[in-house]
């Protein structure tokens, strides 16, 4: 008989004669080869760690006999040869897993129950998902508005996520586009620490006006996605003389006694977002400090003198350097790391430079000696 040839069990008188090289003749019908064929029942774009379902349910034996199924998954290589096999199954219905972004061929064998058998493929390839990334910007903002002060150290960071989970390398490339006016030596902006698929920059803007920043994430695979913010940058507010004991009332002296002691004028608070007083228990951030105060005096003869300037905000005022009868005045003017000059005469007892005028910069104690 030849090799190649399966003749099925008659059951009956024979229904045909098949002539052999040979020149013998054999009664039966000749088996068929089953059909197999792969149904690819997970539909849409597969990804990475996609369970992936294929059927065999269209597969048949044309003779009517009962098949069997084996399935073979096997990885490939980028020369194209699949060889390494990940998973296999017996069923007319086959589950696997794509682990990697790597080609795949599933393979389906379907026998009969004479041995008789046919065979399918269906090439499987995970497509790459572009990477998430956003953008956070910290630091102190200016407590009026809410935006960030021109000379103030902001934190930008920038994370991404694979949603291959993990099977690319990210890459980040930052594009920032200050206002006109900003100089390249006078900003800073340059690399600080990151976690883990963070990518961060420290930023010290020069100038105020909107500041752009893009950053895309990049995987490596061709996945790429952008994100942007516009930060806003207002100039650094004046600071504010909140609070003294005594309260600093204009043209309403305090009665001190000549044999009374010292009396301590002092200033309780200064609101600021780079200098206020007191100074933080817990510093928000490397640029903040504490405010610095210029003390002035004024005797009987109405001119003020500098009697002491810096970080203390407390002057003692001693009687018993006056005769019963003098008035003098003392006067606390905050000062700023940005210069600013005060647009008051000097006989004003209050000062402020913005259109606040509850925000002060210079107050005065005026105090009547007995």
């Amino acid at each position: 008989m030849h090799p190649l040839m399966i003749v099925r069990r008659l059951t009956g008188p024979a229904v045909a004669l098949v002539a052999l090289s040979t020149g013998c003749f054999y009664g039966g019908s000749i088996n068929e080869r089953p059909r197999a064929e792969i149904e690819l029942a997970t539909t849409g774009t597969l990804r990475a760690f996609d369970v992936v379902e294929l059927r065999a349910g269209n597969s048949s034996d044309p003779d009517g006999d009962a098949i069997s199924y084996f399935w073979t998954a096997r990885k490939c290589d980028p020369e194209g040869r699949c060889d390494l096999v990940f998973d296999e199954g017996t069923n007319s219905r086959f589950f696997i897993q794509l682990d990697s972004k790597e080609p795949v061929e599933v393979e389906l064998i379907v026998t009969d129950e004479l041995g008789a058998w046919a065979r399918d493929t269906e090439p499987l390839q995970a497509e790459n998902r572009a990477p998430d990334v956003s953008i956070q910007v910290s630091g102190l903002p200016a407590p009026e508005t809410g935006d960030w002060t021109v000379g103030r150290e902001l934190l930008i960071t920038a994370s991404g996520s694979d949603r291959d989970r993990d099977l690319d390398s990210l890459a980040f490339e930052w594009r920032l586009t200050p206002p006109k006016l900003s100089s390249p030596n006078e900003l800073v902006f340059e690399s600080a620490p990151a976690g883990d698929d963070e990518s961060a920059r420290r930023l010290v803007p020069d100038v105020v006006g909107n500041w752009s920043l893009e950053v895309t994430v990049s995987d490596g695979d061709g996945g790429s996605l952008t994100d942007d913010v516009l930060i806003p940058v207002v100039a650094d507010a004046p600071p504010c003389l909140s609070l003294s004991e005594p309260e600093a009332i204009p043209d309403a002296p305090y009665v001190l006694l000549g044999d009374a002691g010292p009396r301590t004028f002092s200033v309780l608070r200064v609101v600021d977002e780079l200098d206020p007083f007191p100074e933080p228990a817990t510093p928000q951030a490397d640029d903040v400090a504490v405010a610095r105060f210029r003390w002035l005096l004024a005797g009987p003869d109405g001119n003020f003198d500098v009697v002491g300037e810096g970080a203390d905000a407390s002057f003692a005022l001693d009687p018993a350097d006056y005769a019963p009868g003098d008035v003098v005045d003392l006067r606390v003017e905050v000062l700023d790391r940005v210069e600013r000059t005060l647009p008051c005469a000097e006989e004003q007892a209050t000062c402020s430079i913005g259109d606040d005028p509850a925000c002060l910069q210079r107050v005065t104690w005026k105090a009547e000696i007995r």
